[in-house]
């Protein structure tokens, strides 16, 4: 969604020295290419924000979607620097982008995957769990494989694999949710099981090719 926000409505005392009018769209941080190129743009968006000061809280209370367009813009350039790897300044735009949109639950997935890539599990949990509870079905599958890959991490197997097996109840052709359960029931000494996943995965993605090299690496040739 294209969320237009208004920096200027009256006059030049809560804008400071911004024109009259001027308009911001966070949006056009999505169109743009290239990592560095959303990062730009996200960044030339937050600074007429942050220049704001205590002005955020009048924007907030004159324009509804103020906020939300925020939190968004911080998500956007928190994940271009997940791409990046560099995940100390991805951390901080996702926790800003939550405190400005707390209801934008992408926001918390992408934290918890930083929380997941830097070895902070619990937090990382914590994250796809929030998304779990308020989000019915929608984005369930994804965010049931990541909660079970961080319960792996922490050798919390029957929990990694009860979210595993959820993922491919509500999405029964979900080659990623094979594969990951596949990985548990190897652990689990579970052999037999763990093969019958990783066919499954190539069945419904014939060039998985994580579930192909399982199955080698268990010295059973894939079919073609």
């Amino acid at each position: 969604m294209r969320y237009r926000i208004v920096l200027c409505l009256v006059s030049m005392t809560v804008c400071g020295s911004a024109k009259a009018g001027e308009v911001v769209h966070p949006g056009d941080c999505l169109k743009v290419k290239t990592v560095e190129q959303r990062i730009a743009t996200c960044t030339a968006s937050i600074d007429i924000f942050e220049k704001l000061g205590e002005g955020i809280a009048v924007m907030a209370a004159l324009d509804k979607n103020f906020m939300p367009a925020l939190g968004i813009t911080y998500e956007t350039r928190g994940t271009a620097f997940m791409e990046l790897r560099d995940w100390e300044r991805a951390k901080s735009d996702l926790d800003k982008a939550i405190r400005a949109n707390p209801n934008y639950l992408m926001s918390y997935l992408s934290r918890g995957k930083v929380e997941l890539a830097t070895g902070n599990f619990d937090p990382a949990i914590a994250d796809f769990s929030k998304i779990i509870e308020v989000s019915g079905d929608v984005g369930q599958p994804e965010t049931r494989i990541w909660r079970g890959l961080a319960w792996m991490k922490k050798n919390e197997l029957q929990k990694s694999l009860a979210d595993f097996s959820e993922a491919i109840a509500l999405k029964p052709d979900y080659a990623d949710a094979y594969f990951s359960r596949g990985m548990v029931r190897e652990r689990l000494a579970q052999r037999t099981y763990a093969v019958l996943d990783y066919r499954t995965a190539l069945g419904f993605v014939p060039n998985h090719r994580q579930s192909r090299a399982a199955l080698r690496r268990l010295g059973i040739e894939p079919s073609p």
